[in-house]
């Protein structure tokens, strides 16, 4: 909720104080919502490698014969549903971004 904030603080104070059209007030919220759509693919792309890195310590244990749980551990299901949330995320600042073209 705070970058939706952060978005329209942003268009209502350049509204106010600045002499800014719509078409550059609207491209001030493209830019802003490209730049959470990176941070949020590159916080996918590492979250993906610290989950792939969980698991290969997961199978490291098990074939040095420690116990393990089935579902690989609170650390793993958490990574995923981080991993979840962000996908979700991203879909729908793609779709916000697609409705702000047009």
């Amino acid at each position: 909720m705070y970058f939706w904030y952060k978005m329209v603080k942003i268009i209502a104070i350049s509204s106010i104080h600045t002499k800014k059209t719509q078409k550059e007030l609207k491209g001030m919220l493209q830019s802003v919502i490209q730049t959470k759509i990176r941070r949020t693919e590159r916080q996918i792309v590492r979250l993906m490698d610290r989950l792939a890195e969980e698991k290969a310590h997961h199978i490291q244990i098990k074939e040095s014969g420690g116990k393990v749980t089935e579902h690989g551990g609170w650390d793993i299901g958490y990574i995923e549903g981080r991993l979840f949330v962000l996908q979700d995320q991203l879909d729908d600042l793609k779709e916000i971004a697609r409705l702000s073209e047009t």
